[in-house]
């Protein structure tokens, strides 16, 4: 989630381009670029509290980036890459159902603590389609449990749901996913939320407000 700052709930960490909602195209990603990087700058120069670097936290990431180039061998980036699609094509498809989904997501685990697990790479190139793994493994996972939130099908979205044909008040909220350690929390957001408390209900202000140069 992310405010007309493009500010997201993370403190300190904004979002540009793809990241945000609809950004598909170049015109999108270059003002959005320019705005949420200076705003970024802004933050960076004023805020007075030191960052807390959790040591362990990027001791351990640095371990999954870079143990695929400390293996010699073990399974290449395109069979996890495969695998990955095939879940998602079987068990998060055009039509989803609780039960596929929950067997989908055990997949998924399953392909992060053992195949994955065993990535191996020959150079840089490699390297990266490697860590690009585990990312599908991620938004995966986010793209599941977001179905599993919406208990509706959704003409719109082109979302729909076998145990849940029906759409109701569900077409007219956000549905929003976070990870709390180990359990996934489900939040919901109104319907042109952006218009809302602590917000101004008019585009023109909201821009005025927070987007000028």
């Amino acid at each position: 989630m992310y405010d007309w700052n493009l500010k997201t709930n993370i403190d300190g960490l904004y979002v540009a381009g793809m990241n945000g909602f609809r950004g598909l195209d170049h015109s999108q990603a270059a003002t959005t670029g320019r705005y949420a990087g200076r705003n970024a700058a802004d933050y960076a120069l004023n805020e007075s509290a030191d960052p807390v670097v959790d040591r362990g936290q990027v001791k351990q990431e640095k371990a999954m980036v870079y143990g695929p180039i400390n293996r010699d061998d073990g399974i290449g980036w395109k069979e996890v890459h495969a695998g990955i699609c095939n879940v998602m094509q079987e068990f998060c498809g055009v039509e989803k159902h609780e039960n596929t989904l929950n067997l989908g997501l055990r997949w998924l685990n399953e392909i992060r603590e053992v195949e994955a697990q065993d990535l191996y790479a020959r150079n840089p190139h490699e390297l990266a389609r490697c860590n690009e793994a585990f990312t599908y493994i991620k938004v995966g996972e986010i793209t599941m449990q977001e179905s599993l939130a919406r208990k509706a099908s959704i003409g719109a979205l082109d979302f729909r749901r076998l145990d849940y044909p029906s759409s109701g008040p569900e077409d007219k909220k956000f549905v929003a996913v976070r990870k709390n350690c180990d359990e996934v929390e489900v939040g919901e957001k109104p319907h042109r939320f952006w218009l809302q408390e602590p917000y101004s209900s008019s585009y023109e202000e909201n821009y005025r407000r927070h987007c000028s140069l």
